[in-house]
């Protein structure tokens, strides 16, 4: 996924993190959860998708948060900005 980010494919970038999530939430390992999570976004946000990247940036920072993850939550909260200065709308308050 993060191959293909680099190379502006976005939707390879997307395809490759969501089975990479869905992996990790089978294992239920939430600190890898909480990155494929922070890693999806990123692509949504860079295909355009901004409402979906929100979501899942906030659903990344919801498990950063519980894991006590300060490096997370500073990527998420980093990465956060330019998806609202970009336009997008929540689809629920972001609590921090």
């Amino acid at each position: 996924g993060a191959v293909a980010l680099h190379q502006n494919d976005y939707d390879g970038a997307a395809i490759r993190f969501e089975e990479g999530l869905e992996i990790q939430t089978a294992l239920g390992v939430k600190p890898y959860i909480a990155d494929s999570l922070a890693n999806l976004a990123h692509a949504r946000h860079r295909q355009g998708a901004l409402g979906k990247a929100q979501d899942l940036f906030e659903e990344a920072l919801r498990l950063f948060d519980e894991l006590d993850d300060k490096g997370g939550v500073a990527f998420v909260l980093a990465h956060l900005g330019p998806v609202h200065r970009t336009g997008a709308t929540s689809t629920g308050p972001l609590i921090y």
